[in-house]
C-alpha cells in the first residue's frame, strides 16, 4: 500500500495475523487485570480471616477444658448416630476404658483419656488402633459437639451419667 506517493508500507507496522500482539485489543488493560487480582487477593484473605475468626461449625465456641472433659465422661454414656446411620453407644470407665456397641451388632474396646482440651480414643478395631482426639463443646442440656483434631469429621453425642 502507498500513501500520496510516498512507498510508504504497512508492513511491519500492524501484527502478522496469529501474531499474540493482536489479541491484546481485547484483553484488558494491564492496569486494570492487576487491580482485578489485587481485589481477588484480597476477597481471598477475608475469607480465610474471617472463618479462622469464626471457629467450629456448629458450636458455641466454648470448648471444653481437660477436667471438665474428664468430669463429663469419667462414668458416663453417650449416644450417638453413626455417618452410616446407626446408632451406637460408648461407655466410658472410669479408668479409662471404654467400650462401644452399634444397633448394627458392631462392637470394639478400647481405651480414653483427657488430654490438653481434647477427648481423645483408641480402639482396638477401629481406625486400626490409631489415637484420634477430639474437641468437645457444649451445645445445649446433655448435647455435645466433637470436632476431630484434624477436622476430618464432627459428631454430635448425648452424654448421659
Amino acid at each position: 500500500m502507498t500513501t500520496s506517493g510516498n512507498a510508504t508500507s504497512l508492513r511491519g507496522k500492524l501484527p502478522a495475523y496469529g501474531d499474540r500482539r493482536d489479541f491484546r485489543l481485547s484483553r484488558r488493560p494491564d492496569s486494570a487485570r492487576n487491580k482485578c487480582r489485587s481485589y481477588l487477593g484480597f476477597s481471598i484473605l477475608a475469607l480465610v480471616l474471617s472463618l479462622a475468626i469464626a471457629g467450629p461449625a456448629n458450636a458455641d465456641n466454648n470448648s471444653l477444658s481437660t477436667e471438665a472433659i474428664q468430669d463429663l465422661l469419667s462414668g458416663a454414656t453417650a449416644n450417638a448416630k453413626s455417618s452410616r446411620g446407626f446408632n451406637y453407644q460408648i461407655e466410658f470407665g472410669t479408668d479409662g476404658s471404654a467400650a462401644i456397641r452399634a444397633d448394627n451388632g458392631f462392637s470394639d474396646d478400647g481405651k480414653w483419656s483427657a488430654e490438653d482440651g481434647h477427648y481423645c480414643t483408641q480402639w482396638q478395631k477401629i481406625r486400626r488402633k490409631e489415637k484420634v482426639c477430639w474437641e468437645v463443646f457444649h451445645k445445649t442440656g446433655n448435647e455435645y459437639h466433637f470436632v476431630r483434631s484434624d477436622g476430618e469429621e464432627e459428631k454430635d453425642m448425648m452424654i448421659v451419667k
